[in-house]
């Protein structure tokens, strides 16, 4: 049976930094919705929802500055 998620060589997807995070930016703009998006970039909804889950937990440290 075939799985539409996977490529045709049959090894997943491997996402980088910078497509992950396009997504992300995507994701509570994009007005199809998260569907669309899945659809749209071969990601998984949960995995996109996974990615802007990390990214929202590590925000504080985009707002860190250390001071001298």
């Amino acid at each position: 049976m075939d799985n539409p998620s996977l490529p045709e060589n049959g090894k997943k997807k491997r996402w980088t930094v910078e497509e992950k995070a396009q997504t992300v930016r995507r994701y509570p703009k994009d007005h199809g919705g998260l569907a669309y998006l899945a659809k749209e970039t071969g990601s998984p909804p949960g995995l996109i929802l996974g990615w802007a889950k990390q990214a929202l937990e590590g925000i504080e440290q985009s707002f860190f500055r250390e001071r001298s």
